[in-house]
């Protein structure tokens, strides 16, 4: 993949061992996550 992620807005489903490590590497590219979602409900940044 050729394409910059810093600063895109992004949104991850899942809350396990995988999504954690990539909501890591898109914060290592300057990806901006927004929501996380599992099976007990979901997180938001609503400032972004």
């Amino acid at each position: 993949m050729n394409k910059d992620l810093k600063g895109l807005r992004c949104v991850v489903s899942g809350s396990g061992k995988i999504a954690m490590h990539v909501l890591e590497k898109l914060n290592a590219y300057g990806a901006i996550p927004i929501t996380v979602s599992g099976t007990f409900g979901s997180l938001v940044n609503v400032s972004e």
